[in-house]
């Protein structure tokens, strides 16, 4: 039998989908354009939510978070006029450096790769 989702998870869910269009649609930001949400989590208790995202420029991180935080009570307020819900969680942004180290690893698989070729080339 499935569990059923928690409160939590289903929060997580509505923020995941409601942040990205008032990213998009609300914020005018240019530090915050091209920000993409990867992932959100929200506290048992509902408190706070973790929103991860990232950029097409990840040498723009630092920059991309100042303008989320900057813009976090904006947020907040539209989410709580758009949500049927009491509470709105607070949230916390953080850069998601997971596509960077994913890029990375290829690169230094890639490279690996390309060695063992030269070095089988090489002994033949």
């Amino acid at each position: 039998m499935h569990k059923p989702f928690s409160r939590s998870e289903r929060v997580a869910g509505l923020l995941r989908r409601q942040l990205p269009v008032l990213l998009r649609d609300t914020i005018k930001d240019p530090r915050v354009a091209q920000c993409t949400v990867t992932d959100v989590v929200v506290s048992r208790d509902l408190s706070y939510a973790e929103v991860y995202v990232m950029s097409s420029d990840s040498s723009h991180s630092v920059e991309l978070l100042k303008g989320l935080k900057s813009a976090t009570g904006y947020l907040h307020r539209e989410l709580k006029a758009q949500l049927t819900m009491r509470a709105v969680p607070e949230l916390r942004f953080h850069y998601d450096r997971a596509a960077d180290d994913g890029a990375r690893i290829d690169m230094l698989l890639n490279q690996a790769n390309a060695e063992a070729a030269a070095q089988e080339k090489h002994e033949s």
